[in-house]
C-alpha cells in the first residue's frame, strides 16, 4: 500500500469542499483507477465527464490519466482554465 495526497483547487475544491485528501491505495494504481475507486465515490459531483473535463498534474507536471502512482506523489486535479 501507498500514500497518495490528493490536492483540489478552484472549482474542484468548491465541489469537495476540502482542499486536499490523503489517500492509501495499491501499489502500481493508475490515477485513472484512483480517481475512479476513491475520489469520485466521495465526490460524486466531480465523476461527470471528468476524465475529459478536468487535467492532473502529478509531482507539479501535467501528465495523463495512465500515469502510475508511487508512495509519497502528489496529484492535482486541476479544472478547465478558462479567461478572455
Amino acid at each position: 500500500m501507498i500514500q497518495v495526497r490528493i490536492l483540489f483547487f478552484a472549482s474542484t475544491r468548491e465541489i469537495t469542499g476540502i482542499p486536499l485528501l490523503d489517500i492509501t491505495a495499491d501499489e502500481g494504481e493508475s490515477i485513472e483507477s484512483i480517481l475512479e475507486t476513491k475520489v469520485f465515490p466521495l465526490f460524486p459531483a466531480l465523476s461527470s465527464d471528468a476524465i475529459t473535463r478536468y487535467s492532473i498534474a502529478l509531482n507539479k507536471k501535467y501528465v495523463n490519466y495512465t500515469e502510475i502512482v508511487k508512495d509519497g506523489d502528489e496529484l492535482a486535479l486541476l479544472p478547465p482554465i478558462s479567461g478572455g
